[in-house]
């Protein structure tokens, strides 16, 4: 290599090697176990304080399909509550209505990144939600009784781990769900 630096820079390479020697770039990370615990820096995350929302009303109501073949119920999210926080949680108002017309009504928020999910309030018959006190954050499980919020997480209100827009929600919730665009893409037969 001593023998071919004077050639480089005789073809005009003197700028690229002063360079090379003053990258300010670093090629490898230093790994973590190598730094000092003051240049490790990392951000505890916190749920940030929310309000009620206003209790549903019909016109604002957009069912959503769980697949779960005969299914007893029908489910909806109320647009105008949906709701994504600075904490990256999306929060909504749920419906969960039966054939005969009782309605569970569900004041929650969805984690994407963690696959969990809190109830604040339920939905009392006076029109009005009833707080939960420190209520928990639950793992998202795709059991028969909770196939709706695994749904509602994997097919409309995430994608990749992070809560969609309201606006993106919305669109999925209209358009079928997320991956249903997505499958028809990917299986079409053209």
């Amino acid at each position: 290599m001593i023998r071919a630096i004077p050639l480089l820079l005789a073809c005009g390479f003197a700028p690229i090697l002063a360079a090379e020697e003053e990258r300010p770039f670093v090629d490898e990370p230093t790994p973590m176990s190598q730094l000092s615990p003051d240049e490790i820096t990392v951000e505890e995350w916190k749920e940030q304080q929310v309000g009620l929302p206003t209790f549903p009303e019909d016109a604002n109501l957009l069912e959503f399909s769980v697949d779960r073949p005969g299914d007893p119920f029908r489910y909806f999210i109320d647009g105008s509550t949906l709701a994504r926080g600075e904490d990256g949680v999306i929060r909504y108002v749920l419906v969960v209505e039966s054939r005969r017309g009782a309605r569970n009504i569900f004041f929650e928020g969805m984690h994407c990144g963690t696959r969990d999910y809190k109830t604040y309030a339920y939905g009392m018959r006076d029109g009005r939600f009833s707080l939960i006190e420190n209520p928990p954050w639950r793992e998202v499980r795709n059991t028969d009784a909770t196939k709706f919020r695994d749904d509602l997480m994997d097919f409309y209100l995430c994608e990749a781990g992070l809560a969609n827009t309201p606006e993106d929600a919305i669109a999925a919730i209209e358009a079928g769900g997320l991956k249903e665009t997505h499958r028809a893409d990917v299986f079409s037969l053209h």
